[in-house]
């Protein structure tokens, strides 16, 4: 059947949206019909049918595949075997004639292939691929490569017998690679622009199989000396290759989306995993010692000493090697920081260290072009960039400071003349940008050293050297904050908060420091005065005691403060507002209303401003630090008049944003209102009201929070139960009870929900002591709807009938009651068997939690403690009157309540059987955090022993003959330790 593929494609590509439905909707019905993939392969390889529809045939198959190549639990595969084995059989050749835009999308196709098919489904690919590679046909060895990058990047992670795989077909091309690569690197210079297109593209996908190779295990080729050292000589000579003629008018942002600067990444990035695997000593494995060894003595020292070729070309203006990369820089000095960790190659690196630092680290500590752009065009992006270094442009200098920090720790003993060094280019840059006749060049000299002196700032506060630092800060910082260079002036800010801790010999210097912080605040530039505002968290304490030196200046910090969080909001602001809070106390009271109301006000406007994406990432961060520096409002206040005045604000505002479509911000609102219903010690109805919009918010967006929303929930369980069960009939109540139910359900986000919903159900059923006996049939139908569902997860399923044992304890015969209902036949039948006798669902239900009891599943003491407490109050009742099924599994329940008060008492000694088992010991671990309570259980001070005692002592002035029978049962062992828990004083 022939398809209208070109017809139906037009329309996909069509800017009407309808004619693009219809289209779309066309495709999907068309699958079904024969043939239509294999036709769909075809034409998408055509020539005449044009690019840019082939282009999207090529993305609409590899979609497909995406989505239904592989078979899944309840959802076929869309390919038959038919298209599958005619796509399978011409991929290679679809590889090695498409152009290059469908060939990108055929290599994405082949991955979501290989997750399924390879290597069993596709039994000939190593070969057919391994006579491509070896053709001498450079087409042919560019497919080849594409298929062989392609299975690294699907196996690079995988461990055990699929890493396995991949090494061995690593092992069976790695040397017909580096044939490849050398016979490219000897071409390349009398080469055509076509022809070193395709011998850079080669060599970067060679690249990336070697660094594939390197991810887990040792490759078993690098044992092979010879070849392994072929592999270092050939990536050391595509290092330092030079830029080709073609690329020389290209921009650095260009020249660093090129294979030529990507292929030398990829090698520094292999090189790096290398030194750090094989040179860290730390990192070595028993089995590569010897490898280990023979890396650093050789490859280690040849790539270390290219290295350091190839940064004194980067140091000279016209460097045709890296070509200014920032990132090839930044690769080159973290292979120089893991370098200095290694005793037989620090030595290189510490020698060098003379013209490192003046010419390639301080430079790039310099102020820049960049840098002046953001400032004056973007500072709110400048200080958001600063703050996240690792951002691409920024990453050059995170590497920088922490070589510089290696080189100078004392801690790697490298040279202890290394800080005197360092503190001598900071002297000379210092001094000498005063004598520069260039005064831009000078100015840029010191804040280069200005850097510097902070970078080491924490090596210079612990050495010999910190009795001068007070000096340092009086000569060399002061002054500078009169700069009329704004980068210098923030520098100094900066500088402060890595010297706030100096040992101040002159309380006036001190004064002085915090004095320039406070006129900083209102500096014409927003990164001083950011900077300013940053520094400010690390002076306050000096204030702690002696909080009146600093009320005078209180509005203007608070006013300052609040316009840096709406302007910029990054975590240090709020900090120091947070701080100032902290230690203001009485006197914030003043300011708490308007605070709060500038704070909502700026989060309204953060919000505003992120829906019109308009600097969508620091409006995210003033909003979010406006409702943090509101948290740390109420918790210093210490006057409930107070705090309730706050909360009034509060209120309408929660009510509307918890609904609305702020999903990015709803765990930092559930933060709020956790602090509310802290530090408020009475509810007001409105703070009732707001469950209603927390359960809203529950299931409209915030299903995987219920671990925030737990938290606040307990707090009022604890301090509004009356309110809870009386207002508008119990409505708050049947709310608390739908967010178990959502929260337990099979379809619920995840099993930490479960595990948390059953967790809030044990929390209601224990405040509520004998106060919501009408609930009690909903929490066994919640925990036995779940149960019957069979969920594996054993936390889960301790949990569960936690809930049940519960109810047990609070209300043993109502809960009995319930469970003989006939109703509750559903259980047996669900379980397995069926309810024939007044008791079993109760017996049934009692033998699978004992099972897991037996089995040690119950990890944590609380679980414990509420299973004793249960299976106690079972004796509490008039046992001549329990079913005849309960009345003969009594000594079962006995046995189980023994066995529960012994493992309480000693529980190392049922854990001794993990002491040599390493995976028993996790899992025991992981379930017992699981299972474990964070927050404070109404039945946490119960003395369970005492109470089993009570129990029983009464159980016997009515059930003496059922209570003797079961204690004569017992084991001598069991009987003196039961005698020791009944006959107690």
């Amino acid at each position: 059947m022939g398809y209208p593929f070109e017809k139906i494609f037009n329309g996909t590509l069509s800017i009407n949206r309808s004619v693009q439905i219809k289209s779309e909707e066309e495709l999907l019905l068309r699958e079904k019909e024969k043939n239509f993939f294999q036709s769909l392969f075809d034409f998408m390889l055509i020539e005449e049918n044009g690019l840019e529809l082939r282009q999207a045939a090529s993305i609409y198959l590899k979609n497909r595949i995406r989505s239904g190549w592989r078979e899944q639990k309840k959802k076929q595969s869309i390919f038959d075997e038919e298209a599958k084995h005619y796509i399978l059989n011409n991929f290679l050749k679809a590889l090695l004639i498409a152009v290059p835009l469908i060939r990108s999308q055929l290599t994405e196709s082949l991955l979501y292939i290989f997750y399924s098919e390879f290597p069993k489904g596709l039994p000939d690919l190593v070969e057919e691929t391994f006579q491509f590679l070896t053709s001498q046909n450079i087409d042919k060895i560019f497919t080849a490569l594409i298929v062989i990058k392609t299975i690294g990047k699907r196996f690079k992670f995988l461990n055990g017998e699929q890493n396995k795989c991949w090494l061995d077909i690593f092992h069976l091309v790695l040397p017909e690679i580096l044939v490849i690569l050398k016979e490219l690197l000897q071409e390349q210079n009398n080469s055509s622009n076509e022809q070193d297109l395709i011998s850079s593209n080669c060599s970067y996908l060679i690249s990336k199989i070697v660094w594939f190779s390197s991810q887990l295990d040792l490759p078993y080729s690098f044992l092979d000396e010879d070849l392994f050292s072929t592999l270092i000589d050939l990536f050391l000579r595509i290092l330092s290759r030079p830029l080709s003629e073609e690329y020389v008018s290209l921009d650095i942002h260009e020249i660093e989306r090129t294979k030529w600067i990507k292929t030398k990444r990829r090698i520094l990035h292999f090189f790096i995993k290398m030194v750090y695997k094989y040179g860290t000593p730390s990192q070595v494995k028993e089995k590569h010692i010897k490898f280990s060894s023979q890396f650093q003595l050789v490859s280690g020292k040849e790539i270390l000493n290219s290295v350091l070729k190839l940064l004194t070309n980067y140091s000279k203006e016209n460097d045709n090697l890296n070509c200014k990369s920032q990132r090839i820089l930044q690769l080159q000095l973290i292979y120089l920081e893991y370098s200095l960790k290694n005793e037989k190659l620090n030595s290189v690196v510490v020698q060098n260290y003379e013209w490192l630092l003046p010419e390639i680290l301080l430079p790039v500590l310099k102020f820049n072009e960049d840098d002046q752009y953001f400032w004056e065009n973007e500072p709110s992006q400048y200080l958001l960039q600063e703050e996240q270094e690792e951002d691409t442009t920024w990453a050059i200098r995170p590497a920088a400071k922490s070589l510089i920090n290696t080189m100078v720790d004392p801690a790697y003993d490298l040279d202890s003349n290394l800080i005197t060094f360092t503190l001598q280019i900071i002297s000379e840059n210092f001094e000498g940008s005063s004598k520069n006749s260039n005064e831009g060049e000078g100015i840029l000299n010191k804040d280069g050293a200005l850097s510097l002196l902070g970078i080491i700032s924490d090596q210079l506060l612990n050495s010999k050297f910190d009795e001068e630092l007070e000096t340092v800060v009086v000569e060399h910082i002061f002054p500078e904050f009169e700069s009329k260079y704004g980068f210098i002036r923030a520098r100094c800010c900066w500088l402060l908060s890595k010297f706030a801790d100096i040992p101040w010999k002159d309380e006036n210097n001190l004064k002085m420091a915090i004095k320039f912080l406070f006129h900083s605040l209102e500096d014409e530039e927003l990164p001083v005065r950011s900077h300013s505002g940053a520094s400010l968290q690390y002076y306050l304490k000096y204030f702690k005691n002696d909080f009146q030196q600093i009320e005078e200046n209180l509005t203007q910090i608070i006013t300052s403060l609040l316009d840096l969080i709406n302007l910029v909001g990054l975590p240090d602001h709020v900090s120091s507002l947070s701080k100032l809070i902290k230690y203001a106390q009485g006197s914030i009271i003043p300011h708490a209303i308007t605070l709060t109301k500038m704070l909502l006000e700026t989060f309204t406007n953060a919000i505003i401003n992120d829906k019109d994406n308009l600097e969508t990432e620091y409006h995210y961060s003033s909003a979010r630090a406006s409702l943090k520096t509101i948290e740390t409002i109420l918790e210093a206040l210490d006057q409930q008049e107070a705090i309730l005045e706050i909360c009034k604000i509060l209120f309408p505002f929660l009510s509307t944003y918890m609904v609305m479509e702020n999903a990015e911000y709803i765990e930092h609102f559930l933060r709020l209102i956790n602090t509310i219903t802290y530090c408020l010690e009475d509810y007001p109805i409105e703070l009732i009201e707001l469950l209603e919009n927390i359960y809203v918010s529950f299931n409209k967006y915030a299903a995987d929070c219920f671990s925030s929303i737990i938290e606040p929930l307990s707090h009022y369980l604890e301090k509004a139960q009356s309110a809870l069960i009386e207002l508008d009939n119990g409505k708050y109540m049947d709310i608390l009870i739908s967010f178990c139910k959502d929260a337990i359900s099979e379809n619920a986000f995840n099993e930490e929900t479960n595990l948390e919903g059953c967790k809030f159900c044990h929390l209601i059923i224990q405040y509520f002591n004998g106060q919501i006996d009408n609930y009690i049939p909903t929490f066994l139908q919640i925990a036995i709807k779940r149960i019957t569902t069979f969920p594996e997860y054993v936390p889960l399923q301790v949990l569960l009938y936690g809930i049940i044992a519960n109810c047990y304890y609070y209300n043993p015969l109502l809960t009995l009651t319930i469970l003989e209902a006939p109703t509750n036949e559903k259980i047996s039948e669900k379980m397995g068997t069926q309810a024939l006798q007044s008791g079993e669902s109760a017996v049934l239900l009692f033998s699978n939690w004992f099972e897991l009891i037996r089995f040690n599943k119950l990890r944590s003491s609380q679980s414990k403690k509420v299973a004793i407490l249960a299976l106690s109050s079972i004796f509490s009742l008039d046992l001549g009157k329990l079913p005849n099924l309960l009345l003969e599994f009594l000594p079962e329940i006995f046995n189980c309540l023994i066995w529960l008060l012994h493992s309480y008492r000693n529980p190392d000694v049922y854990l001794l059987d993990l002491d040599e088992d390493e995976e028993a010991k996790f899992e025991h671990e992981n379930d017992l955090a699981n299972e474990e309570f964070t927050l404070d259980s109404p039945i946490k001070p119960i003395k369970h022993e005492q109470y089993v005692k009570n129990v029983f002592l009464s159980a016997k002035d009515n059930n003496l003959e059922f209570i003797q029978e079961l204690e004569n049962l017992l084991e001598e062992g069991n009987k003196n330790f039961w005698d020791s828990i009944v006959n107690n004083n």
